[in-house]
């Protein structure tokens, strides 16, 4: 099958732990969260995730891979 892979970081970094809302939560989690319903292909999510690090002011830089080709541009969930 296709399997898509979003990492919280690159290898040479840590994926943070934050209390967000109260609720302790990854911080890519909660990036891809608010990430999901505003973007429309996979290269906006990458890059709305990695907003939302930056917004947070964690240095991690989350990453998107897959085993088979994809097409940046469409989301193949909807």
């Amino acid at each position: 099958g296709k399997v898509v892979c979003i990492s919280g970081c690159m290898d040479s970094q840590t994926s943070a732990d934050a209390k967000i809302g109260g609720t302790y939560q990854g911080a890519l989690t909660n990036a891809l969260l608010q990430s999901l319903d505003k973007s429309k292909s996979w290269s906006d999510l990458i890059n709305n995730v990695n907003k939302q690090l930056r917004l947070g002011q964690y240095s991690q830089i989350s990453c998107l891979s897959s085993g088979n080709k994809i097409d940046l541009k469409n989301i193949l969930w909807i």
